[in-house]
C-alpha cells in the first residue's frame, strides 16, 4: 500500500516504478496527471484505506480501539487482525 507499505524505513520501488509508468503513458498521449496523495477514511482499522497498518499501529491501542465520533462505540472486531 503506497510508498512506505510495511515501515518509515522501506520504500517499495516497484510502487514508484508503476506510478512513473503511468505518468509517462499519460504524458505520451498528451494526458496531464495530478497525483493526489491523500488518505481515506484513515486505516481498515477504521474501514478505510488510507494509511499502512505499521502507521496506524504506532500510534497506540487508544487510537486503534475508538472510532472517529459519532461512529458508535461498540464496533465488532475481527480477532485475528483488529479490523471492523
Amino acid at each position: 500500500m503506497g510508498v512506505n507499505p510495511t515501515s518509515d524505513k522501506e520504500v517499495n520501488q516497484d510502487y514508484i516504478l508503476q506510478l512513473s509508468t503511468a505518468v509517462k503513458m499519460m504524458e505520451d498521449k498528451g494526458i496531464y496527471a495530478l497525483l493526489d496523495c491523500h488518505q481515506d477514511i484513515f486505516s481498515r482499522y477504521f474501514c478505510g484505506e488510507g494509511v499502512p497498518d505499521w502507521v496506524a499501529q504506532k500510534l497506540g491501542n487508544t487510537t486503534l480501539n475508538n472510532f472517529p465520533f459519532p461512529i458508535a462505540p461498540n464496533i465488532t472486531r475481527e480477532p485475528n487482525t483488529g479490523y471492523p
